[in-house]
């Protein structure tokens, strides 16, 4: 099977910089080598998945094996926490609008942070 080391290394950069990351500050983060960062960001052809990809995934926020799924071509699973934690409170304001007219907009809120630490709390996301 081909791998996209190409596309992993766009993944990876692009990533880094929307966590506003040098290369630098990302391989320190996942204790690797910024060359070995460098090479795997450059979409350098390898013969084997580098023992490195699971410090990246982990340092990016990444769940485990997405970057071999990035690398097989598949469709990415990966959502930002920061998209999910958004999409938890509106599901959670949009749930007390139905079932409920006497709540405020700012009790709305409220209650969608509370399911959110909630679930943060117990592991669940």
């Amino acid at each position: 099977m081909d791998m996209d080391w190409k596309g992993l290394g766009k993944e990876v950069r692009r990533e880094r910089e929307r966590d506003g990351l040098s290369q630098e500050a990302l391989a320190e983060k996942a204790q690797i080598s910024r060359m070995t960062l460098h090479s795997i960001e450059s979409g350098m052809q390898r013969k084997r998945i580098p023992p490195s990809l699971p410090k990246i995934e982990e340092a990016l926020g990444w769940p485990a094996g997405h970057g071999i799924s990035v690398l097989r071509g598949e469709a990415a699973m990966f959502v930002s926490s920061e998209d999910r934690d958004e999409a938890v409170r509106h599901a959670v304001q949009q749930a007390a609008l139905a079932v409920s007219d006497h709540l405020t907009s700012a009790e709305i809120n409220a209650m969608a942070q509370r399911t959110l630490d909630t679930l943060k709390g117990r592991g669940l996301i």
